[in-house]
């Protein structure tokens, strides 16, 4: 039980003391890239949808506003999104 115990807490420490790394990559893409990002299922909603813009100075996408979403499914059921 102890030894267990000892393991665990040298676990615990271990991964509460690692240290991540943060790598950076050059992208081919220099220019604005449109971002849509989304959970849909094929049940009843609600479905999220979120719609960013990548900036080259910028590590997350900035999200767009004044912009609409519309799914439409094979049956031509649609949901919108603004």
């Amino acid at each position: 039980m102890k030894r267990s115990y000892a393991f665990g807490l040298i676990l615990l420490f271990m991964t509460a003391t690692g240290c991540i790394d943060e790598i950076s990559f050059d992208s081919e893409f220099s220019e604005r890239q449109i971002i849509v990002a989304g959970s849909v299922h094929n049940g009843p909603g609600p479905y999220t949808v979120r719609i960013g813009e990548t900036h080259p100075d910028e590590n997350l996408p900035v999200p767009l506003s004044d912009a609409a979403i519309e799914l439409i499914d094979s049956n031509g059921n649609r949901v919108a999104f603004y």
